[in-house]
């Protein structure tokens, strides 16, 4: 198990889907969650052992949602972190107490605006379980990303597609074919890559 890494604030572009139910992930839920106020349909974090309390940041984007917004089910919320995961945390006490310091197993620098999604890994988990799993990747140095395709007319991308690039290197391509969902995986190194959607006319690509 892993804690959601703060990171995961920076993909500030994402409106359809955040799908992060069961994962494994452990620890309490970054307040950098908050910068997703483009995010209004689907949000999922249930069946985890996140822990500690719900963050208001998190809460509030609940007023503007139209679909599935389901955090609590299944997790440790209003549990200390080291009550809820003893192998992961501890709540030993010193010899003179002080102020319970906010637990940050994976502290990063104040992220920086990008001008495009970041896709940054936190530290190498173990094999995260999906509903339909697939091959890990075949490098170490790799890891393994889902992406969520979606489309409310349920028609497809109707000829637009996307692009991940690394230092202006295609690495990956594809589409929508037709239908209204489809996930898409793939393995890339740690470091700074580029998604780009192209293609289509204007109306072809709503989420």
């Amino acid at each position: 198990s892993a804690a959601i890494p703060t990171q995961i604030g920076n993909l500030v572009k994402i409106t359809s889907a955040m799908q992060l139910n069961e994962n494994m992930h452990s620890g309490s839920v970054p307040t950098q969650v908050g910068r997703w106020a483009s995010l209004n349909t689907v949000l999922q974090m249930f069946n985890n052992k996140l822990c500690a309390d719900i963050p208001t940041e998190l809460s509030a984007l609940s007023a503007d949602f139209t679909g599935d917004f389901k955090i609590s089910t299944s997790n440790f919320f209003g549990t200390p972190c080291c009550q809820a995961v003893p192998e992961t945390f501890t709540c030993a006490p010193t010899a003179a107490p002080s102020p319970q310091p906010t637990i940050s197993p994976y502290p990063t620098p104040e992220p920086t605006s990008a001008p495009s999604i970041t896709l940054v890994p936190s530290a190498r988990p173990s094999p995260v379980p999906t509903s339909s799993p697939s091959d890990a990747c075949s490098s170490s140095s790799e890891y393994r990303y889902k992406m969520i395709l979606t489309d409310s007319g349920g028609d497809g991308w109707g000829g637009a597609t996307f692009q991940i690039s690394t230092d202006s290197t295609l690495r990956f391509s594809g589409t929508l074919t037709t239908g209204s969902y489809a996930v898409e995986y793939f393995c890339l190194e740690d470091g700074e890559h580029k998604v780009v959607v192209s293609g289509g006319s204007s109306t072809t690509i709503d989420e």
